[in-house]
């Protein structure tokens, strides 16, 4: 399919409307609240994203308490920000710096502990004191054990050791809270111990800009001579002053360019930022120059702007940079320290290095042992992690230099090393990967390479990686790689359903990128594989996904899982249906969840085996058994041993909420069979605390109501018409709507719906009135007519009687009708006089009596709102042909009423009487302009206000009255005829449509985008509103509520 360059634009722009984030108040909230309730967290973010720095903080925090400093007590702002009842002793553990020692065995065969590990890097003369110290600590529960660093673990099987430990930990001193932190991409298998993942958040615009404030103040403040205390006043304010213009040239150099903006919402690349700029006052383009900037800074420049003496080394920048890249490379590589590549190397082996180095660059072999310690004491990029053990101070700079390292080296060489399979799907080289991809002059050779693949890849990961090389990329001379790579993206995000593109335009290739970056890659890579693949392929790949349900990673789990209802069913059936039962109890809730979400796909056969396993290992109507059982359906019913079981564990209601929904779903299906301690189960879900429950149950006893009943369930049913929650009453009757005439007639349903005309809740009154309608469609109008005219003699039946006996056209003509409805317009009950004037209506002009016309005219004036607005329309539908002066007079009056009801009547009377758009109109704007404050016109009118304006002569017979979804194509309407119309006060009507906007949000929240939709409309086609800041505030305070993705597949 060929899908056209604009057409796909619209498309995916309309998608990417993510939310604006989360306020900083919001934020805080966050972790208070996490730190307060989670004995277990783990903290996931990007590299740089503050993870370490949170845990530091709380570490630092935490023992600044214990130790005892007094102002830190006195201002409890820790205690009031980390939500702590009590002081834990922090234990803050770099985990791989203890990864090997925890993949190795003790003399005594076991495994080691963290505890362990962490006592082997003390000194001999203190480990067993403090190792004794720390364990009775943890013992008594008195501890935070912060765990830093979980993805800078470099191997597999250090991985699996090092997770390992932390859940035995977990488990042996449980009484201690947890916190680990990794990066997404690092997280691999996770941790199954219970740990609740949280995500370290982008920074908003609001804390970028605090961020800026906060750290060119802190820059200038640094810069002070001497104490603080002696700063006269004068230089005080001039050193406010230059921070203030500092910040705000950054700030607006970060507005002038947007990719560089993008990297701000980084706390990390944020510093960088500026750093960079507070030094060249400018900004570069790309991630790669910015972190080149910033190493420049550090290794030479940043000591002169601090004033100190330049070293004795005689090393240029280029030469200190080429002992950083060689040293970053080596690490990341194994070549020294971790094998297989890590983040620290003693001093010995780092000095090695630097002394065979140090010749090829001029210097001398002996001064090594030197350099190293200038690069430690002043560049900040080499720090000394614990006696004798270096590493870069973010893994960010490692793997920067180390890409600086592969680049300019031998290409072919290097670019094969970076393309082995063992290093394009690694955790560890991806960032690697990608600064490559940002150094090279072209970057198209290598993209090419890495895209271009033979072999089957179920999750596309050298797609995904190409794309986000991409976006690294400074130019791709060969446009074909970014098109093609760009159109692999595009049929993974439409799952196939796009197999041809036009030339994509950058801004869908942005958005492709970004959006390949999400958690839903996984399952559309699946699907997008699956399809694409040929017979043959496809019984290859599908085992593959059979495989990939049993890896031990959680992303790849719940990517299959995902992918698993938009795949063949007979494929899936063939290779998973063994394998998706065992995840149901996966210790990860959500595999767990999609693992129940994908069993509706498999053979009815297996759901059932695996509902009664599960039901009866646990002998009680489990939340997850009951969930398979709706899966069965109609078939539930024929499972003589589920039937059985379900029977036998009904005999009492359970607390939790979930369980009686899923009861009251599959009532549905097991009715038939069901025992009478089942039924009366079931009937008390009606009545139930929950709402959710009770919706479920009425659906349900609907759904039941509809096909022929047993007697147990009608007689039930009946006696639910007089219990004491009105809202039971009224599902009740509303359920009975459905029976058929022979049900109808054998219990005397009719009768007994009558009576609910006076109940005391309108609603139950109004539900029975609407079964009662339905229930006349089974040749029983007579019986329901007669019902009806009987129940006029009592006053509390008597609006519901009329309402009724306006429904049956049949009865219009009749002398009995015309007299109900004028005893209706002469009651004393204002109910009934609204149903009578709405009645009225319905007589027709050859009827319309001037006794009638007379008694509309009076209740126009009515004290009660609805009567006014009900005689109003009634009135102009009867004289619509020949309006009388009067009539006109009482239009205007309507118009000119406090109630929006009442307005809304007289617009539809002005409709039927056809009274001219530009008079109408002018009206409504007149209304508005002079409303009282805290008044807005009702939808209708406003809506009714666009229709008159579109078309001249529109006949608005129909109500406004509905459900959401009528009222989804009124505004669909509104906001394509405004498209079409200038009107005469935009502003306005923009105000208007606003604050109607904001009063929805929470009842109508589904309108709220067709009101954007509207407001967007009118700006645009009035030139002098869409740029006014009316417009603008009120458009980006709705824009991120109202717009939501528009789905591909």
């Amino acid at each position: 399919m060929v899908t056209s360059e604009e057409h796909l634009l619209e498309r995916f722009l309309s998608l990417d409307h993510g939310d604006f984030g989360a306020s900083s108040e919001y934020a805080a909230i966050l972790l208070h609240k996490t730190l307060r309730d989670q004995p277990r967290i783990a903290i996931l973010g990007a590299p740089g994203a503050g993870k370490t720095t949170l845990l530091q903080y709380v570490g630092l925090a935490y023992a600044k308490a214990c130790a005892g400093e007094k102002r830190l007590r006195e201002r409890k702002c820790h205690k009031r920000r980390l939500s702590a009842t009590k002081w834990r002793l922090p234990i803050f553990v770099p985990l791989g710096t203890i990864a090997k020692r925890l993949a190795e065995t003790l003399p005594d065969g076991r495994p080691p502990s963290i505890v362990d590990a962490v006592s082997q890097t003390l000194p001999p003369d203190l480990e067993g004191d403090i190792r004794s110290f720390f364990v009775d600590r943890l013992k008594k529960g008195r501890c935070v054990v912060l765990l830093d660093g979980l993805d800078e673990v470099p191997t597999d099987e250090e991985f699996r050791a090092v997770v390992r430990a932390i859940e035995s930990l977990a488990v042996a001193y449980h009484k201690n809270q947890f916190i680990v932190t990794s990066r997404i991409a690092g997280w691999r298998t996770g941790i199954q111990a219970d740990f609740r993942l949280t995500y370290v958040s982008d920074l908003t615009d609001d804390q970028v800009e605090f961020f800026v404030d906060t750290w060119c103040s802190a820059v200038e403040l640094n810069s002070v001579v001497g104490s603080i205390k002696d700063e006269s006043e004068t230089d005080r304010t001039n050193r406010e002053r230059r921070a203030h213009g500092r910040a705000a040239q950054l700030k607006t150099a970060l507005g002038e360019n947007p990719g560089i903006r993008q990297l701000a919402t980084n706390p990390m690349l944020l510093s960088i930022i500026a750093l960079v700029h507070h030094s060249r006052t400018s900004l570069p383009q790309d991630r790669s120059k910015l972190y080149a900037d910033c190493s420049k800074i550090l290794l030479e420049q940043w000591d002169i702007v601090r004033g100190l003496r330049v070293d004795d080394t005689d090393l240029k920048f280029d030469q200190k940079e080429a002992i950083m890249r060689r040293l970053a490379y080596a690490m990341h590589t194994g070549e020294i320290g971790t094998v297989g590549g890590g983040r620290e190397a003693t001093r010995g082996e780092v000095e090695k290095l630097v002394s065979e180095l140090l010749p090829l660059l001029g210097g001398q072999s002996a001064s090594a042992s030197h350099l190293l310690q200038i690069l430690i004491e002043r560049s900040g990029l080499i720090i000394e992690r614990r006696r004798d053990v270096l590493s870069f101070a973010h893994l960010t700079f490692q793997e920067y230099f180390a890409a600086r390292y592969l680049s300019r080296g031998d290409r072919d060489e290097y670019r094969d090393f970076l393309l082995q399979p063992e290093r394009v799907c690694s955790d560890w080289w991806r960032e690697t990967i990608l600064l490559y991809s940002g150094m090279l002059n072209d970057s198209s050779e290598f993209i090419r390479r890495l895209h271009e693949s033979p072999v089957l890849d179920l999750t596309r990961m050298r797609t995904r990686l190409s794309g986000w090389c991409l976006g690294e990329a400074v130019q791709i001379k060969q446009e074909q790689v970014r098109q093609q790579v760009a159109e692999d993206l595009l049929r993974i995000r439409s799952r196939w359903s796009i197999t041809k593109a036009a030339v994509l335009q950058p801004e869908v290739i942005t958005y492709l990128i970004r959006w390949s970056k999400g958690e839903e890659w996984y399952p559309n890579a699946i699907i997008s594989s699956v399809r694409g693949a040929s017979a043959v392929g496809q019984i290859a790949l599908m085992a593959e996904v059979a495989h990939m349900l049993e890896n031990p990673r959680i992303e790849l789990i719940a990517g299959a899982l995902k992918a698993l209802p938009s795949l063949p069913p007979s494929a899936v059936k063939a290779n998973v249906d063994t394998i998706v039962p065992t995840l149901l109890h996966h210790k990860n809730p959500e595999v767990s969840r999609l693992a129940l979400y994908a069993m509706g796909i498999l053979d009815k056969s297996i759901v059932a085996k695996t509902a009664i396993k599960i039901l009866s290992d646990e002998y009680s109507l489990d939340l997850l058994g009951l969930r398979l059982c709706r899966y069965l359906g109609k078939e539930l019913a024929n499972d003589e041993r589920l039937v059985t079981l379900l029977n036998e564990l009904s005999t009492q209601p359970s607390p939790d909420w979930r369980v009686r929904e899923e009861i009251a779903r599959i009532f549905t299906f097991i009715y038939p069979r069901a025992s009478e301690a089942f039924v009366q189960l079931f009937f008390a879900l009606l009545s139930d605390s929950d709402p959710d429950v009770r919706r479920e149950a009425n659906r349900s006893l609907t759904a039941i109501l509809r096909v022929k009943p047993s007697d147990v369930i009608l007689v039930n049913t009946i006696s639910l018409l007089k219990h004491q929650d009105p809202q039971v009453r009224r599902a009740a009757a509303a359920a009975l709507g459905e029976l058929d005439r022979e049900a109808v007639v054998r219990h005397q349903i009719v009768a007994q719906l009558a009576q609910l005309f006076a109940d005391k809740e309108r609603l139950v009154s109004v539900a029975a009135a609407a079964a009662l309608q339905k229930l006349s469609q089974n040749n029983l109008a007579s019986e329901i007519a007669s019902v009806c005219t009987a129940a006029l003699e009592n006053p509390e039946k008597s609006s519901c009687a009329i309402r009724m006996l306006s429904h049956f056209k049949t009865l219009h003509g009749t002398g009995m009708f015309e007299q109900c409805l004028l005893r209706g317009l002469e009651s004393r009950n204002a109910q009934t006089r609204r149903e009578a004037a709405a009645a009225a209506g319905e007589l027709g002009k050859e009827r319309a009596q001037q006794l009638f016309i007379s008694k509309l005219l009076e209740l126009a004036q009515d004290r009660d709102k609805h009567v006014r607005a009900n005689a109003i329309v009634s009135l102009a539908s009867l004289q619509s042909d020949d309006p009388t002066p009067q009539l006109l007079s009482i239009v205007e009056a309507g118009l000119n009423d406090r109630n929006d009801y009442v307005i809304t009547a007289a617009c539809r009377a002005a409709g039927l009487l056809r009274i001219r758009a530009a008079d109408f109109v002018g009206k409504l704007l007149e209304i508005l302009r002079r409303k009282p404050p805290g008044f807005h016109l009702g939808p209708r009118a406003l809506i009714f206000m666009f229709r008159r304006l579109r078309f001249e002569h529109y006949f608005f017979s129909s109500s406004f009255e509905g459900d959401e979804f009528e009222q989804h194509n009124y505004w669909k309407a509104a906001a394509a005829t405004l498209s079409t119309i200038k009107l005469p006060d935009p502003e306005l009507v923009i105000s208007e449509l606003g604050a109607m906007a904001v009063q929805m949000e929470s009842g109508s929240p589904l309108i709220v985008p067709y009101l954007v939709g509207a407001i967007a409309s009118i700006g645009s086609r009035h030139t002098s509103m869409a740029a006014s800041r009316s417009f603008l505030t009120l458009r980006s305070g709705l824009v991120s509520r109202a717009n939501g993705g528009i789905p591909l597949n």
